[in-house]
């Protein structure tokens, strides 16, 4: 009886690590670094001047 838990347990374990890899891959398809243009205003000797830049996001 023992022998019989011990070989059911191992099929489980080997399916759930073999299923695992394909479900956490799906939530996160085409997630990634991009760019975001971040605009900063500032007074430079009376006068207005914006400055912009292109930053990496986390999407």
């Amino acid at each position: 009886m023992k022998l019989l838990a011990m070989i059911s347990a191992g099929l489980v374990a080997t399916a759930v690590l073999a299923a695992a890899p394909a479900s956490a891959d799906r939530g996160h398809h085409g997630h990634g670094w991009k760019t975001k243009r971040v605009c900063k205003t500032s007074w430079n000797h009376g006068h207005k001047r914006v400055v912009c830049r292109n930053v990496r996001v986390r999407w």
